[in-house]
């Protein structure tokens, strides 16, 4: 199979696509329970992982997904009685990046931290992708649709999953995508394509006492032809991502009201190592 011509996927390496119309986002949260409550009739299990609207993927030890996206954005928020409000954000899409309400941005925590609007501006980091099988067969729910899901990195959470995230950079994979005069746009676009990603959640001790934390490590190595098609997926559904994640769109709404079931946890853990990946052949991967 001859190698794909990058500019064809541009723009997955920014996660920056024309506006559309605003509609309900396909993609949803992935959070670990806390409080028990119940949502659809069923019973969310603490320390279980959940997949918000999703019936069948309620109170989960592990989940599996072929990440489509990662994406960084700056966020300045503050905690209201009512919730989180937005007070500025950049989704880092243009040069140099910009906020809402101020700017330009820092290009490190210490320049952010030098300007007294934006020392409390934060990175968050979005993994957003197909829930599949633990083969990357992807899962469909009860209506047939395919199940596209993400995880927010924030405070403390935000340095396990972006070191996961540059691991998979770092990968020598069997197989190319694109030509090798593209190395970078291999490694930090495509790679974390060929790999399906397991969640679990997990726990680590801070000084706040003992907090709950997403787990990434790498599974199978899918074929490069199925690959080819969560590439062309990741494609087709960008403008749905940038509509779910670029708030800026939405700047004038008072609250921001995005993943609010996920845990604002103030800790992170260093991921162990996976060295049991293995390359699957029977991919059911018609969608």
């Amino acid at each position: 199979m001859s190698n794909v011509n990058v500019s064809e996927f541009l723009d997955l390496q920014t996660a920056s696509a024309p506006v559309q119309g605003a509609k309900e986002s396909i993609f949803k949260s992935i959070y670990i329970g806390g409080t028990p409550r119940t949502e659809n009739g069923i019973q969310l299990i603490p320390g279980k992982l959940q997949v918000k609207d999703v019936p069948e993927l309620y109170n989960k030890d592990e989940l599996h997904m072929v990440i489509l996206y990662t994406k960084r954005i700056l966020v300045k928020e503050k905690n209201t009685p009512q919730g989180k409000t937005l007070l500025c954000m950049s989704y880092l899409n243009t040069n140099p990046p910009k906020g809402t309400a101020h700017g330009p941005c820092g290009r490190t925590a210490a320049e952010r931290a030098a300007d007294p609007f934006c020392a409390t501006c934060k990175s968050h980091l979005i993994v957003a992708g197909v829930l599949t099988q633990p083969n990357g067969t992807p899962i469909k729910d009860s209506d047939g649709e395919l199940v596209f899901g993400f995880i927010r990195g924030r405070g403390v959470k935000y340095v396990p999953i972006s070191d996961y995230v540059r691991s998979l950079t770092q990968m020598e994979l069997p197989y190319r995508i694109f030509s090798e005069d593209q190395e970078s746009f291999e490694r930090s676009v495509a790679n974390k394509m060929k790999i399906v990603t397991r969640i679990v959640p997990s726990t680590t001790n801070t000084k706040f006492g003992i907090k709950q934390i997403f787990k990434l490590e790498p599974g199978n190595i899918i074929p490069k032809e199925a690959c080819l098609k969560y590439m062309n997926l990741a494609k087709t559904k960008l403008p749905d991502f940038d509509e779910k994640f670029d708030w800026s769109r939405q700047i004038n709404n008072t609250n921001n009201n995005q993943d609010n079931n996920i845990n604002n946890d103030e800790n992170y853990n260093i991921l162990s190592n996976d060295d049991d990946m293995e390359m699957v052949d029977d991919l059911d991967f018609n969608f």
